[in-house]
């Protein structure tokens, strides 16, 4: 059977707004040994999450069988460990090296091909040309007259 819980609309509303006010805050603001501590968060728990967490748990589930074996805890926490060591260390290992051969091309000779040089032509299309026009030519007279002026004189 279902309960039903009767709600104020006071009630209900006071509860929405407090839901917002009390958030935790992740990253904290400013210097200080808070701020050292969640810069090196930031980059080692991407790290510990990818490599160290799933050895860890099998080397838990292998460690809980070995104990339930009857094996003495001493002899199978060393095992454990230099196994868990050695997987992380291989999985680390092999995540940085490259896969693959890249891609290949076939690499041809070069040969040099010498063209002549032809002499470029200006091609209108379309455009009928114009004929330049005639100025007029202009007197010698005039020329020689001003420079022949002297403003001091």
């Amino acid at each position: 059977m279902k309960t039903i819980h009767i709600l104020n609309v006071d009630d209900y509303h006071q509860a929405l707004n407090s839901i917002g006010q009390h958030r935790f805050q992740t990253n904290q603001r400013g210097a200080g040994i808070g701020n050292a501590f969640s810069i090196v968060r930031k980059y080692t728990v991407p790290v510990v999450r990818r490599y160290i967490l799933p050895h860890v748990k099998t080397a838990a589930i292998n460690t809980a069988l070995d104990l339930a074996g009857g094996t003495p805890i001493r002899t199978v926490l060393k095992k454990s460990t230099t196994n868990l060591i050695k997987d992380i260390k291989s999985d680390v290992i092999n995540s940085l090296q490259q896969r693959g051969k890249g891609i290949t091309r076939k690499k041809h000779p070069r040969q040099r091909v010498i063209k002549p040089v032809k002499k470029r032509v200006r091609v209108t299309i379309g455009k009928k040309k114009r004929k330049p026009k005639a100025r007029p030519k202009k007197s010698l007279k005039k020329k020689r007259s001003k420079s022949k002026l002297d403003i001091f004189s």
